[in-house]
């Protein structure tokens, strides 16, 4: 019995994300999560993120991961609300090695504060045709932005 709560449990625990134990002061995750750097809000029309650079002449041959953040979805509400977290994150390879809606856990790489859960919805090629399929994707026209580190 004992040796199928365990599995239970980190059957869990890979499911949610991971869980934090310490004294408080110092908490430690026991599943490991992506380092990404945010960069801004990414201007999907133009490509521009404001006081930073242009993503197609600065990350040109890479594409993009479309990732989705929703808690009331998981709990009964419904998926694409407006209220829905959107998140890009630029990678250097042309296409993804994520399934549509699998989950992926994000720490910020400088200051490794978790940045939750979310849920991958595609992969799009850093092109303008390719931020447009964001746009109808997302029904959004500025979205976070953040690359792997």
């Amino acid at each position: 019995m004992k040796k199928e709560s365990n599995v239970l449990l980190e059957n869990f625990i890979a499911e949610v994300g991971g869980i934090h134990y310490g004294n408080g002061n110092h908490t430690r995750q026991m599943t490991r999560s992506s380092s990404i750097l945010p960069c801004g809000i990414l201007n999907l029309k133009t490509g521009d993120i404001p006081n930073m650079f242009n993503v197609f002449e600065a990350w040109a041959g890479g594409s993009f991961e479309l990732y989705s953040q929703n808690k009331d979805y998981y709990f009964g509400g419904d998926e694409g609300k407006n209220d829905d977290k959107w998140m890009i994150v630029a990678t250097s390879g042309a296409s993804s090695m994520n399934k549509e809606y699998a989950t992926k856990s994000f720490k910020h790489d400088q200051t490794f504060r978790e940045m939750g859960v979310w849920t991958f919805r595609g992969a799009f090629e850093n092109t303008p045709e390719g931020l447009m399929k964001v746009v109808s994707k997302s029904g959004k026209r500025r979205i976070k932005c953040a690359t792997y580190k």
